[in-house]
This record gives C-alpha cells, structure tokens and sequence, in this order.
C-alpha cells in the first residue's frame, strides 16, 4: 500500500512539474537595467524608466559620440493616439544639449503574449527561465525569457517589421510605479531645446 501511495505521488508531483505556466503579463510601469541590441547599431546598456497608463518612458545611457562618451536621457512623452515628443539631452563634458522631434507613429510598447506559446524551460547566464516564442507572425518574430520563479523578463529577442533583429537582455527588474519627475524636462533646458521636426 506504501509502495502504491509513492508511486501515485511521484506521479502528482511529476505531473505539477511538468505544467505550462500561465501567461505572462508585461508589467503596466517599471524600471529596469537593460542591454540593448540591434542589429544595426552599437550595443547600448541603458536604465529603462516605464509607465505604460501615462503614456511615458525614459532611457538613461551612455553613447558614443563625436569620439567621446556622452551620457543622454532620452524622453518620450505621449499624446492622443500615436502622437508624442521625444526629447534627446546630451550631456558631454561641462556642455548640455537638448533635442527634440514630434512624432505621430509610435506607441509605448506593451507587449500581449496571449498568442505566445510555451516552449519550456531553458537558462540564461545560469539563470532557470521559461521560454516563450511566438513565430507564426509572417514579418515578425519574437522569444521571451521569464523567470521562473518571479516571473520577470530576462531576455526578449525579435525581429521587427524591418527585418532587424533586436534584444533586450535585463539585468534588474522593479516593478513599481515610477515617479512623475522622471518624465519631466527641466525648464532651463525646454528653453533652448532644438526642433529636430524642421
């Protein structure tokens, strides 16, 4: 009878194990350290700041430029539908710059994972990941690495409507809704901040 229970728990258990995880969710706001890759430009290590119900994000970084590194903050604040401003600040040795471009084609990113199918576990640096991938769109491809545990993203790789393949690797993840003044640019610098629409 004790050997019958064994086996019918290790069963149970096997079974619980062996489970597809519920859909992810993208988190609403966040901030996070990410590195970012594209297949065409330069990798980019940034701090991604996120509020997807007001419509802003912020990237902190470091670029080179002009054969020098400068640290930028770039800003994107939403509007109705798909119009925004991104603002560019440019901090390179005692000089601030600040740039700015009125766009009417970009929406906050908010990835819906309902049609990303469960692939399995798989590691990244060491890290025990589930794997998510979504490869029946015809243009596009996407793999999404979450934790297993907590659930937060590790890696998102895809191919965009370009053709160019990208990946954000994160390395922090808070999810926590983040403070106004992130997204706000200060006066002394709206006050000489270049069009770049013209």
């Amino acid at each position: 009878m004790k050997a019958i229970f064994f086996v019918l728990a290790t069963v149970f258990v096997g079974i619980a194990l062996c489970q597809t995880p519920s859909t992810p969710k993208w988190a609403p706001a966040f901030s996070a350290s990410v590195l970012i890759t594209a297949a065409d430009q330069e990798p980019s290590f940034s701090r991604w700041f996120y509020d997807y119900n007001n419509n802003r994000e912020r990237f902190d970084g470091m670029v080179w430029m002009n054969g020098a590194n400068a640290f930028t903050e770039t800003i994107y604040l939403g509007g109705k539908g798909l119009s925004g401003t991104v603002y560019y600040i440019v901090y390179s040795g005692d000089a601030v710059f600040c740039f700015y471009n009125n766009t009417q084609n970009y929406t906050l990113p908010s990835p819906n994972f309902s049609s990303f199918s469960y692939i399995g576990v798989a590691e990244i640096d060491y890290i025990k990941t589930n794997l998510w991938m979504a490869p029946e769109f015809q243009s596009d491809y996407y793999e999404y690495y979450e934790t297993t545990d907590s659930r937060e993203p590790v890696e998102f790789d895809f191919v965009d409507y370009y053709g160019i393949q990208n990946s954000y690797r994160f390395f922090e993840f808070d999810a926590e809704a983040q403070d106004p003044s992130l997204f706000v640019v200060p006066s002394q610098l709206l006050s000489v901040c270049n069009n770049m629409s013209n």
